[in-house]
């Protein structure tokens, strides 16, 4: 039997088939000089301790501004009481940046010399980062926002902004504002294991920048499923493995 794919999920399908093949043209001898400079972010990776209730590295809740805290506190009573009315995914919307960094899912890494791209088996998301520096505006919001990136000796610095306000930073319901930025560092701390420094900034949210760490290892000869978020929701499961 055939599976019918919606329209949206078709179209999310052509995007990774198109982003999978501007990264191949983009692919010629510079990737071998790359490889053999940098580290090898490639391949499949999966978190190591999935993050529902996101804390700061050094484990307290983030700074939040007087009444922030008060609207995160009444969602995480709110899922447990059985109502996700302020989370998008759970009728299959886009987590978003950082969320899809936190949740137990699978993503590929796929580095080119002016590209990197990460696809995430969740419904089948992608997000791009631009090696280029060149200056990227933001033409719109969006649940995964601009990003742009670069080398900082032997880690890789993501830099993305322009997130709709929609999106949650962590499945407990952590809010955000459009103002938010996330800087990411990835670090190889081992052959297969990939740490992530993120610090989010966001002044209308928070009364100043906090990080929090996670680290993912690598799946070797591991592929990217297909995965469709419609068929838990029909089967009576969260829309996000391991949201209650």
């Amino acid at each position: 039997m055939v599976r019918k794919h919606s329209v949206a999920t078709r179209a999310r399908l052509a995007l990774r088939a198109g982003v999978a093949a501007i990264m191949i043209a983009q692919c010629t001898v510079i990737c071998v000089v790359h490889a053999q400079t940098r580290p090898d972010l490639s391949g499949v990776w999966l978190i190591t301790h999935p993050v529902f209730e996101v804390k700061t590295i050094e484990g307290s809740s983030p700074p939040f501004r007087p009444g922030v805290e008060q609207i995160y506190r009444q969602r995480i009573a709110a899922r447990r009481a059985g109502d996700t009315s302020f989370d998008q995914s759970t009728w299959c919307a886009s987590p978003g940046i950082p969320r899809l960094m936190f949740i137990p899912y699978s993503f590929e890494i796929v580095v080119r010399p002016n590209r990197i791209a990460f696809l995430y088996t969740w419904n089948w998301w992608a997000r791009t980062v631009d090696m280029t520096n060149a200056k990227l505006d933001v033409l719109t919001p969006t649940s995964m926002g601009v990003a742009s990136g670069m080398w900082d000796g032997n880690s890789l610095v993501v830099q993305t902004r322009g997130f709709e306000e929609s999106t949650l930073i962590d499945s407990a319901g952590m809010p955000h504002s459009g103002q938010m930025i996330v800087i990411e560092r990835f670090t190889l701390k081992d052959t297969n294991i990939l740490e992530d420094r993120i610090k989010i900034d966001d002044p209308k949210t928070f009364t100043g920048p906090w990080e929090t760490l996670v680290t993912f290892q690598r799946k070797p000869g591991a592929q990217i499923q297909e995965d469709v978020c419609l068929d838990r929701i029909k089967a009576g499961k969260p829309a996000v493995k391991g949201d209650q």
